[in-house]
């Protein structure tokens, strides 16, 4: 009995251009979300705070990975010594509000 043989070569180069295609076409969604939303946040507010939030809470779900929060350190939007954590109003909490987080100023 001859078993017939494979052509693994073929099928992992295939495999992998079709993840090169993938990831290039992720990165091009990525791109096209973060102009998108930064023109939407730039109609509610003048300053690119929202965008920063609205940023980090896409990353928080999944949606944007790492290069898009490095995105917002090359473009001087978030100092380079703030952790996520702290990242908002200043007071630590960080929904960038401000105040107790039970509603009470």
């Amino acid at each position: 009995v001859t078993l017939p043989t494979t052509t693994t070569t073929t099928t992992t180069t295939r495999t992998t251009g079709n993840n090169a295609a993938s990831t290039e076409l992720a990165h091009e969604r990525q791109t096209l979300l973060l102009m998108l939303l930064g023109q939407v946040c730039s109609l509610h507010d003048a300053t690119p705070r929202t965008f920063v939030v609205h940023v980090i809470a896409l990353y928080e779900r999944g949606i944007l990975d790492e290069s898009s929060i490095r995105f917002l350190f090359d473009l001087g939007l978030v100092p380079k010594s703030t952790g996520f954590a702290i990242i908002g109003d200043g007071d630590g909490d960080a929904d960038g509000f401000g105040g107790r987080s039970d509603g009470m100023m």
